[in-house]
């Protein structure tokens, strides 16, 4: 039998006084009843006269909840970035999350950071008002980065050699001169391949940008509306259940706006297969004799830089897709991406010391980018900073919750709720407007027409010089952080930033050309004493060097080599 309070409040208060006496609660009050003047029941009281079945909300209390949130919750999850024809797997993908938020945010945000880390070297690879054309090298390169971020959202398949893969990767994004099987002669056949794939991949990214505001912003009206009702009637158990699930659920349109940055393609197997064709044919052309001659010949390598190729002909330990899933915006466990271990080392050792104009510098750019970082770790690389962004995911759904954990304390219930509303407000205010300036920065880089992309990055170019005074207070926080702990490490440790900072002016007299300065190297130094530079390596013969002030270094014939030094390998 359903109970009915009312009928058993009545009974209680003025039923028999043996009853009243029996069962009147006389301990200790705290909360917002401590100074009323109130008759309370001990439970076993309200078991005995009002019974143990269950009382369910009359449906005009709950047809008000349903229509309030349920629905526009509802409007959100369908705006997620779920996959085509892929009914189980969107089933649990739901599941994830809706049941892991902490941990799908989380890889949404490193994502996000990774894909404007790539728009970041795009927008700093040209002086301030330089805007290159459409088969500029430039372009070349924001095509190259735009690949790398997509690849970014797919696993590597189990097993594969982690160094051999970034080498290989390195060659397929970046190199310039590798001719493909299919046109042997043609050395600009990859950079043609390229860009005819960033064309496709650029087509194919799924928009659907406006429905999901749309959808935001009507979640954000309901959520006024509860407020306003909340704080109007002020105690009642439903609007503060209202006002309570629009803030234990207000880190659900952070995230689904967070996917709209982070956004996955149309058809991810199909982007898949074209990402792995790409990733096989430059392997055929590797593995080809007189494909590999004509390169190393144009490139002034020798057989030893490619000497780690030995797995390359071996499917059973590098089989014939590199990527075998798509992984991104939280849909595997550990999802790192292989973005990050190729974008770390030549921003660490180059471009963060050359700064804006980083791709002045020709070929010694791209020969940074292409040989990389001496990292025996491969793709397996762990970065410390991605703890930034879980703790950023713990503030979005912690604020968002524990908005939602309103409480009677004795002061009141304003103060409380008043505190709550204030903490997933801020919560959501912060998230949103991230998630804006994410997706307004790094939108030249995805954009399909490139002279719209290069207005958007003049726009962005504009809103960042304009907005630099916010970031000084991190930017001197963080150096003087740097420098704090280089003094402590007496010098073994890096004393500046390792990461490439917005800047709208290039640097006078960059680091990197001070080096060659200092050591007085010419372009025709050899390859090993060249790389020093780049890579801290500490080769003592300086035979054949003189003295240059040449700040530009473009083309394959005034570096010899890219071999990289086994012993500095070694080291790490």
């Amino acid at each position: 039998m359903r109970p009915n309070f009312e009928a058993c409040g009545q009974e209680f208060i003025k039923g028999s006084k043996d009853v009243y006496s029996h069962y009147v609660y006389k301990g200790a009050v705290h909360g917002v009843l401590e100074s009323a003047d109130a008759s309370l029941i001990t439970v076993e009281g309200c078991r005995a006269l009002c019974g143990t079945g269950t009382a369910y909300y009359p449906w005009k209390d709950s047809s008000n909840s349903i229509t309030t949130w349920v629905l526009p919750i509802i409007g959100l999850l369908v705006q997620a970035p779920f996959e085509s024809n892929q009914a189980w797997r969107t089933m649990l993908l739901l599941a994830r999350w809706v049941g892991s938020p902490i941990a799908v945010l989380s890889y949404i945000l490193w994502n996000i950071k990774v894909t404007g880390k790539c728009a970041l070297m795009v927008d700093m690879a040209t002086k301030y008002d330089e805007y290159p054309a459409s088969d500029s090298d430039f372009a070349i390169m924001r095509d190259s980065l735009y690949i790398l971020a997509i690849m970014n959202q797919y696993s590597v398949s189990p097993g594969i050699p982690p160094v051999e893969a970034e080498r290989l990767l390195r060659l397929v994004l970046f190199s310039n001169l590798l001719p493909l099987p299919a046109s042997p002669n043609d050395p600009s056949s990859l950079v043609k391949r390229r860009t005819e794939l960033a064309s496709n991949l650029r087509e194919d990214r799924k928009k659907g940008v406006v429905p999901v505001f749309v959808s935001f912003l009507w979640f954000v009206f309901t959520l006024g509306l509860s407020i306003d009702l909340a704080f109007t009637d002020i105690g009642t158990n439903q609007t503060a259940h209202n006002l309570a699930i629009g803030f234990l659920m207000g880190w659900l349109p952070i995230l689904v706006l967070a996917s709209t940055v982070d956004r996955n393609l149309v058809s991810a197997d199909a982007i898949r297969t074209k990402l792995n064709r790409l990733i096989y044919d430059v392997r055929c052309a590797l593995l080809d004799p007189e494909i590999l001659s004509t390169y190393m010949h144009d490139t002034r390598t020798t057989p030893e830089d490619f000497s780690w190729m030995h797995t390359l002909g071996d499917m059973e330990l590098f089989p014939k897709d590199l990527f075998h899933d798509f992984g991104g915006q939280g849909r595997s466990h550990w999802h790192y991406g292989v973005a990050h271990p190729l974008l770390a080392g030549i921003e660490s050792k180059f471009m963060a010391e050359y700064g804006r104009d980083w791709l002045s510098q020709g070929y010694a750019a791209r020969l940074a980018i292409v040989v990389g970082s001496r990292n025996i770790n491969g793709l397996k690389m762990f970065d410390a900073r991605m703890i930034w962004q879980i703790l950023a995911s713990l503030f979005v759904i912690g604020g968002s919750v524990g908005g939602a954990y309103q409480y009677y304390a004795a002061h009141g219930v304003y103060l409380t709720w008043g505190i709550a509303t204030g903490l997933s407000l801020l919560v959501m205010s912060t998230g949103l407007a991230y998630i804006v300036f994410e997706y307004c920065t790094q939108s030249h880089l995805s954009t399909e027409n490139y002279d719209r992309a290069l207005t958007g990055l003049k726009h962005t170019r504009w809103f960042k010089k304009h907005t630099l005074f916010i970031r000084l207070i991190p930017d001197v926080i963080i150096n003087g952080g740097k420098l704090a702990w280089h003094k402590i490490r007496r010098g073994k440790s890096r004393r500046g930033r390792r990461s490439l900072v917005w800047a709208a002016t290039c640097k006078k007299n960059p680091p990197v050309i001070e080096a060659r300065k200092e050591q007085g190297l010419h372009m025709q130094g050899t390859e090993a004493q060249w790389k020093d530079v780049f890579f801290g390596g500490k080769h003592k013969s300086t035979g054949g060097l003189t003295s240059s002030n040449d700040r530009s270094l473009n083309t394959p014939d005034q570096v010899p080599s890219m071999r990289h030094d086994r012993a500095d390998l070694e080291k790490g």
